[in-house]
């Protein structure tokens, strides 16, 4: 199950969520939620296109907010993945293995997001006030987690996050020497965030078609 990827028509949707209901006869909670997003989609043009976290949002809306916990409409919509019982067997793996993960870290349902490239995951943030931890749920690095921690972490979760133009991490921190400096590298979907140890200086890069771009730095 599962036809969207990053953009589809509204009508698309909409016969979509009508297969649903079909499906889910008999089940009037899951067939209220699906009525209710119906409704916010009929308000749109039939043929403009939709992105997935915005799609993900007006269901989020036709629960009054609530959190969705249907794994089966969400892969209905989105198609499969990994849900956050998954992720949580994944990072209990490494409690033992990295001092950077409290042993208390779970995600829950209402930690499922979408970066701005439509991969879908659980994104939640440490309560160290620096470092967040993300999940991936569909696409290359379905399976995964990387943690961004220090101050890579505080000014992702500061300044940027999973919906900016950096999209999920891609990797963890890693030692670096850009131009003979020590310093360290972090990998996001849309570009990289670099830490410069000689300046105490963070630099965001964007990545892209035509380049790379250095987008800001920023010193502590």
């Amino acid at each position: 199950m599962g036809f969207l990827t990053a953009f589809s028509e509204i009508g698309t949707v909409i016969q979509t969520i009508i297969s649903l209901k079909q499906y889910f006869a008999t089940d009037n909670e899951q067939i209220k939620i699906l009525e209710n997003t119906e409704k916010r989609l009929e308000k749109i043009e039939r043929k403009q296109l939709i992105e997935s976290k915005e799609l993900f949002k007006i269901l989020r809306e036709s629960t009054n907010d609530r959190i969705i916990h249907s794994k089966q409409i969400i892969q209905g919509l989105f198609g499969e993945y990994e849900d956050y019982n998954v992720a949580n067997k994944v990072i209990n793996s490494k409690f033992s293995t990295s001092a950077d993960i409290p042993n208390t870290f779970e995600f829950n349902a209402k930690d499922f997001t979408f970066s701005s490239y439509g991969t879908a995951g659980y994104s939640k943030k440490l309560d160290n006030g620096k470092g967040v931890i993300v999940f991936h749920s569909t696409d290359s690095d379905k399976g995964r987690f990387f943690l961004v921690r220090w101050g890579i972490g505080w000014y992702y979760r500061t300044h940027l996050d999973h919906q900016s133009f950096l999209g999920f991490p891609v990797s963890n921190e890693f030692a670096t020497k850009p131009a003979g400096r020590t310093g360290s590298k972090q990998n996001f979907e849309g570009g990289y965030i670099e830490y410069l140890a000689e300046h105490d200086e963070l630099r965001i890069f964007r990545t892209s078609f035509t380049g790379v771009k250095l987008v800001v730095s920023h010193k502590f």
